[in-house]
Formats: C-alpha cells, sequence, structure tokens
C-alpha cells in the first residue's frame, strides 16, 4: 500500500484518516496523532500530514495543547449534514429550554447562542454572534461581570455566578443571572459555556419584597416592645429597633448571623432556647415572663411567642412581641407592700382600739399600767411588754408592770433600753432593731420605748418586744406614740380625780402689795377684780371669767392694750348689775393656768382691790407644789408666799363634783359648760350668746350647742343621782 500512495489523489491519500473520526461511535471526540496513527498502522509523520490536509478541507479541527500534544477532532457541523438545512445541532438540542446559551472567546466575543435569547433580549441568535459580550450589559453592572469573568478565565473559581442588567432588544432592561465554566480545554467547545437565565420577575419580586419588609419595619421600630422572629434552628430573621436596643445589637448588623448564644450567657440562652421549642412542640402560642439582662440591670418582660406556620402546617419560625414589665411589677410589689402594711395597720389599729378600750376601762394607775402590758402581750405581733416609772430625784427607771415572756424580759438590758428617750431628750419614742449588745435572745429582733405623758409631765417609758425583723415602720411607730399620749391622758386623769377627791388639800396663798407697781404708767387702781373660774381652750389658751368695780374694767382694758401683759389678748364685757360687771378675759400661754391644768389643783381665790393682789390655791397632796410657786412668781415677780399648809377638805367641797363632772364629760362639754356658766349664758337676760361663745371657744355655733346639751344633760343626771342616793 505504500507503494501505491504516490498514485492516490489527495483525496484518496486522507479518506482512510478521515474514516478514524466517522466511523467512531464518537464522531466529534478529540484524538491524538498517535492514537490516528496506531489505528492507521502508519508513522506519525504521514498521519499529521494527512490530518492537517483535512483540516484545510474543513473536514476536521486541530488545537495544540499546553503540552505540545496536538488534538483533532470532526467538527459537530459535519457529523449529521442533514442537520444544517434548519438549525445547528446545538439549536435542536436548547431550542426548549427556558434559559439560553452562549459561548463566549477568552476575549469576550461570542461565539454561539442558543434560541431562547430571542425569548429573553428579542434578539436573533445570529445578530449577536460575533459581538463583544460586555458591550450589552447595563454600565452599572459591567465591571463586576468583567470582574467575574476574569476570575473564571484565571482558574480561581471552577464556576462564576453573577447577575447583572442586559439589554433587550426594545431598550429595556432586563436583570440575568449567568452561570459559566471555563471549556477551552474542550475541542468542541473552545470558550467559556454560560447559562444565561431571566431573573427579572425574581428581582422585582425582591424589591417588593425589600420594599414591603423595609415598610415593615418602619413599623415594627415604632412598637415600644420588642418584636422579633427566630426560625426552629434558634437563628433571628427579624428584629425591631426596640428589639435591638434591648439586646445591644448595631443597626448595622444582620439579624440572620444572631442567636441567643451570641446575645446573652448560657444559662439564659439556653433557657430562652427551652421556650422556643415549648412554642414549636405545642404549635400553640404561649406567654412568659422572662428575665433579660441589660447592662448591669435585669428588666422583667411579658413576652408572647406565636409558632409560623407554612402552607403544610409545618412551624418554621416563631414571632415574639416583648413587653418591658419591670416597672408595673414594681407597682404591684409596692401595691402587695401597700396591702400588706394597710393589712397589718388595720390589725394594729384593731388592737390598739383594744388596748385604749382596756385602759379606759381602768380607775387606777396600777390597773391602767398593768391593762396595757397585759393587752400588748396578748397581741400576735409583739412577745412582751413593760413599764418603767421615772424617779422624779435620780431619773432612774423602775420596771412597774410587765407581761409576756419573763425570760425575754430578764434576758434584756430593759432599763436600759426604756432610758434612751429620756437620755437622748427625743420629743417621741425610740426603736432599735438591733439588740445584739442588750442580751436580747437570737429570736428578738426589735425593740421599741414610748413615752408615756401628758402635757409636760412624764409618767414612765413602754417598752414593747417583738421577734418580727420589719417591726415599727412609720405607721406602727406612729399608733404607738398615740397610745403613749392616750394612756398618758388616761393616767393624769386618774390621778387628777383621785387628787380631787382625797379628803385632804395643800394649801398655797400669795399676796403683791401694790401689783401695778412694775409697770411704767400710771394706772388709777380703784375698784375690786375678782376671779370666778377659768376654762382652756385651743392653743394654750384660757378664758377667764371674773367680775369688776368702779373703774377696775377700765384698768383691765387699759393693761389689754399695752405692752407690758403681753397675755393679755382680749376683754369682753358680758353685764352689768348694780355696778358689778361680768367680764371674759382672754389669756395665751400663762404659765399659772397651765400649770393648774396639768396639776391637780384650782384656784380657791383670787382678788385684785385697789391695787393690791391676794390669791389662794388648793392641789392635791400629790401634786408638784414647787412647780405651781414657781408659776406663780414667773407671772407675778414681787408676790409673797403667805402660806403653804395641808388642811383638810371641806366635805361639801364643790371640786367633788368637778371631779365627777370631769369623769363624765368630754374636754369639749366641760368647757362648754364652764364657759357658758363662767360668760352668764344661764343668766336671764342672757349676758353671752351661744354665737359668742362658741366663737371664744373656736367652734362653730351647732357644735357648741350640742355639747352644752349633753353637759347639761349629764349634769342633771348627777345631780339627780346624788339626790337619789
Amino acid at each position: 500500500m505504500r507503494g501505491m500512495s504516490s498514485d492516490w489523489s489527495a483525496e484518496e491519500d486522507t479518506m482512510p484518516t478521515l474514516a478514524v473520526f466517522t466511523a467512531a461511535e464518537t464522531p466529534s471526540e478529540p484524538r491524538t496523532t498517535a492514537e490516528v496513527a496506531s489505528t492507521l498502522d502508519a508513522d506519525e509523520e504521514t498521519v499529521r500530514h494527512r490530518l492537517s490536509k483535512l483540516v484545510d478541507n474543513g473536514e476536521l479541527r486541530s488545537k495544540t495543547l499546553d503540552s505540545g500534544r496536538r488534538l483533532w477532532w470532526r467538527p459537530v457541523s459535519a457529523v449529521d449534514r442533514s442537520l444544517e438545512d434548519d438549525t445547528t445541532y446545538f439549536d435542536r438540542i436548547l431550542s426548549h429550554s427556558p434559559d439560553y446559551v452562549l459561548i463566549v472567546d477568552e476575549t469576550g466575543q461570542v461565539k454561539y447562542n442558543s434560541p431562547p435569547v430571542e425569548t429573553i433580549l428579542g434578539r436573533e441568535p445570529e445578530d449577536l454572534v460575533g459581538i463583544d459580550s460586555f458591550s450589552n450589559i447595563h454600565p452599572d453592572d459591567r465591571a463586576a461581570a468583567e470582574a467575574a469573568y476574569t476570575e473564571l478565565l484565571s482558574g480561581s473559581v471552577e464556576e462564576m455566578v453573577v447577575e447583572f442588567r442586559a439589554k433587550h432588544a426594545d431598550g429595556s432592561w432586563q436583570w440575568v443571572e449567568v452561570t459559566g465554566v471555563d471549556k477551552r480545554d474542550d475541542p468542541v467547545i473552545d470558550g467559556a459555556l454560560l447559562n444565561v437565565r431571566d431573573v427579572t420577575t425574581r428581582k422585582k419580586q425582591e424589591q417588593e419584597l425589600r420594599e414591603t419588609t423595609r415598610r415593615l419595619q418602619a413599623v415594627l421600630d415604632t412598637i415600644e416592645s420588642a418584636v422579633f422572629m427566630k426560625d426552629t434552628d434558634g437563628r433571628y430573621l427579624l428584629m425591631n429597633q426596640t428589639c435591638r436596643e434591648l439586646f445591644g445589637v448595631s443597626p448595622e448588623a444582620t439579624a440572620s448571623e444572631l442567636t441567643d448564644r451570641a446575645l446573652f450567657d448560657s444559662e439564659t440562652a439556653a433557657s430562652f432556647r427551652a421556650d422556643d421549642r415549648r412554642v414549636f412542640d405545642r404549635e400553640s402560642t404561649i406567654a412568659i415572663e422572662e428575665e433579660i439582662p441589660v447592662g448591669d440591670d435585669v428588666r422583667t418582660h411579658l413576652t408572647r411567642k406565636t409558632p409560623m406556620v407554612d402552607d403544610a402546617g409545618e412551624s418554621y419560625a416563631l414571632c415574639a412581641v416583648s413587653t418591658d414589665i419591670t416597672e408595673q411589677k414594681a407597682r404591684e410589689r409596692r401595691l402587695a407592700e401597700q396591702r400588706a402594711d394597710l393589712e397589718a395597720l388595720n390589725s394594729l389599729n384593731r388592737v390598739f382600739r383594744e388596748i385604749t378600750d382596756a385602759v379606759l376601762e381602768q380607775s387606777t394607775r396600777a390597773e391602767i399600767e398593768e391593762a396595757l402590758c397585759a393587752q400588748l402581750a396578748a397581741a400576735d405581733s409583739y412577745e412582751a411588754a413593760c413599764l418603767g416609772e421615772i424617779e422624779p430625784t435620780t431619773g432612774e427607771i423602775s420596771i412597774s408592770a410587765k407581761a409576756g415572756s419573763q425570760a425575754i424580759v430578764d434576758a434584756i438590758d430593759v432599763a436600759v433600753l426604756l432610758s434612751e428617750p429620756i437620755e437622748q431628750g427625743a420629743a417621741g419614742a425610740t426603736f432599735r432593731n438591733d439588740l445584739g449588745d442588750h442580751g436580747a435572745p437570737d429570736s428578738i429582733e426589735s425593740f421599741a420605748a414610748v413615752p408615756i405623758g401628758y402635757e409636760s409631765t412624764q409618767y414612765g417609758v413602754l417598752g414593747i418586744v417583738t421577734d418580727r425583723d420589719d417591726a415599727f415602720g412609720s405607721h406602727e411607730r406612729a399608733v404607738l406614740e398615740q397610745l403613749g399620749e392616750v394612756v398618758g391622758h388616761a393616767i393624769a386623769t386618774t390621778e387628777r380625780q383621785r387628787a380631787l377627791l382625797s379628803d385632804e388639800i395643800i394649801e398655797i396663798s400669795f399676796e403683791i402689795e401694790d401689783l401695778f407697781d412694775d409697770f411704767e404708767f400710771s394706772l388709777d387702781a380703784s375698784g375690786r377684780i375678782t376671779y370666778d373660774r377659768s376654762v382652756p381652750i385651743r392653743d394654750d389658751g384660757f378664758l377667764v371669767y371674773g367680775t369688776a368695780t368702779g373703774d377696775s374694767l377700765q384698768l383691765i382694758e387699759t393693761l389689754v392694750d399695752s405692752e407690758h401683759a403681753a397675755r393679755w389678748e382680749s376683754v369682753t364685757a358680758l353685764s352689768t348689775d348694780d355696778g358689778v360687771t361680768r367680764f371674759e378675759l382672754l389669756f395665751t400661754d400663762h404659765p399659772v393656768f397651765s400649770t393648774l391644768k396639768t396639776q391637780p389643783g384650782y384656784v380657791h381665790e383670787a382678788i385684785v382691790e385697789d391695787g393690791a393682789f391676794r390669791s389662794t390655791f388648793h392641789f392635791a397632796p400629790n401634786a408638784d407644789i414647787q412647780a405651781a410657786i414657781d408659776s406663780v412668781k414667773a407671772v407675778f415677780s414681787g408676790a409673797t408666799l403667805v402660806t403653804r399648809q395641808r388642811r383638810a377638805r371641806p366635805t361639801q367641797s364643790p371640786q367633788r363634783l368637778s371631779a365627777v363632772l370631769s369623769d363624765r364629760l368630754t374636754d369639749r362639754q366641760l368647757a362648754a359648760l364652764e364657759a357658758a356658766y363662767g360668760a352668764g349664758f344661764f343668766n336671764w337676760p342672757r349676758d353671752s350668746s351661744g354665737e359668742a361663745l362658741a366663737d371664744s371657744l373656736g367652734i362653730s355655733p351647732s357644735t357648741y350647742h350640742q355639747h352644752l346639751r349633753k353637759a347639761q344633760q349629764t349634769l342633771m343626771e348627777i345631780v339627780f343621782e346624788t339626790d337619789s342616793g
């Protein structure tokens, strides 16, 4: 055959070589020179020469690889000439695809377009062959497309995915997604194989979704509660502004990159995750109170978590609304505490009312003290109670009554604790919640020392022991201090009644030769001024009733108008009969009358005649006589003490009736009766009206008449009860 080769035509020389490709199952499969020579059993140089002739004739294609080897293959267009009448081989395969395929060489020039390009860009495939593929890309997107293509050809990536806007034949811009691979080593493709998909609709939907999301975010950001969404894996999908501020997430942070573990400590994150699982397991909304750390603080939130389900009914996420209820919880706690305080106060008030009633039923000081301690010790709030008396000369405390746990009272330094209000000069009670230095058992938490007194007289100090560590709040303290005043008043009343009903009195009398010598102006001292009685009224005031003869009333009026009698406020003439004028004189803060108010005593007689003053006072044996003497000296510095003697009380002493009245009437009722009598209200015609008396006492006329009627009724009952006895 080799000897005949010179007689063959060129076509005959190449036919066996071409048959190697056409007879193969895959005619277009590339082959090397060695492979073809082996099949023909010929030398490679001869085969290479024949293969080159076939390339020149268009029957084969060839490419030299980087390794120096040369590949030969049958072009697809020549595999089946029957396809050439309407379309190419590629076109037949790709014409029904929604995407279009193009082949671009390494310079970016289009080598091939599949038919769907007409649907996507409105252009015929052959119109785009040979053009620069980047020339049809939107100017704003071209740089990114070129960079992606360069990266693909450089081998940095195996696949290129890029989105950009491509120009439609009508001038509009269509969004496309291009996926490409480098097929330059494929002799058939010899370029980048790109798949182009129209994503314009998707892009519009994404834009609409972004706009909807933006509007939704704007709405959610106006909500004061924290709103968020999480998927089933615990990743956040959405957060409103309140939520970001609460969790400390910056506005730039992407919610989908966050989980509870990234935002909170492990314990808090585990708790939140457990609540999320409950939502998905139950497939229903839950409402829970959550403690959320915020900086150094912890805020309480009421969070409602609701599952989000797809069309198949499967939960894919949850939506939560979390409202800060920290202040609400604090208000609820304060309200609960206030209710508890109110209940405790009501309980205390009931106890103290019972104590007050029990104390007021007693007739002696000892009985009052015993009843007070017994009632307090019997109350659930206290363990023991005791009462210490103050020794007048030494100021030492001695226990006069006690009740409750004897062991507790004996263990505590009661005398020391009771003396604290006196030593500190405290105006009110003292309260201690630390008794460790005073020998108290561990179970005892608090101690109160409450002064018992009335006006300026202190009778003792009440001690109260309790095991409550929250004892003696402001309300309880106020009630205890009020109790001290009530008990002090009860003791004062009992002592005064006992003194006034005693068989003996102490009489002291004073004289002043010229009462008005101390005044810097001349006074006509003619006439007689006689004291009848005094009535204590509001604000340390006293109404003094008496009679005046001659010019003595003008003398009183002159003193009232002068600066030398500061305590003399006003004088009112009530009536005049046969030269005797009844008057009402208002004093304020008068030492003598103030002393008589607190001491068991009264003015027996007081007369100013022709400038000379003499007065006599009767006191009970237990009265502080020196205090009475000092009060007179404070007003009348020139007064001489004439007598100070103990004597028998007259059998028919009017003070016995006064004591009974003091026991049966209230202070206001007794004042109304005494003022009416002193002002001549019971005279006919009346020397003073009810309205004038009411004004003097600082009360309304209706209230005054109510007090007076009650006092008159009680007085009649006492008189008739005495007569019947």
